[in-house]
């Protein structure tokens, strides 16, 4: 019963909402920015497909270079969920010590 004292007092802990809130901005904001650019190329297809099909050099044209870009976009949200997420979890550690060396 101790133990779940120890939980409420984290989960009524003003740093435990900051570290709520962070997580989900973070989330969020990488969730949106994957989205945009992964819809992107629906999106010119049906509302411009002569914007996909301007050539760049040679053979490539937008159209490539997009669907490209997607695993480059894709590999660097992954990166940054990793850096942030690093830092929610030292701010998680810190706040669980803080409320272990309390009880």
């Amino acid at each position: 019963m101790n133990q779940a004292h120890a939980w409420d007092r984290i989960y009524a802990d003003p740093q435990f909402n900051q570290l709520v809130v962070k997580r989900r901005k973070v989330t969020l904001k990488l969730f949106l920015i994957c989205m945009i650019f992964f819809f992107s190329i629906p999106f010119f297809s049906v509302v411009s497909p002569s914007f996909l099909r301007i050539q760049v050099m040679g053979a490539i044209n937008v159209g490539l270079l997009l669907v490209v870009a997607q695993y480059v976009v894709g590999g660097l949200i992954a990166w940054r969920y990793v850096i942030e997420l690093k830092k929610i979890d030292e701010m998680s550690k810190q706040l669980i010590s803080t409320h272990a060396e309390n009880s």
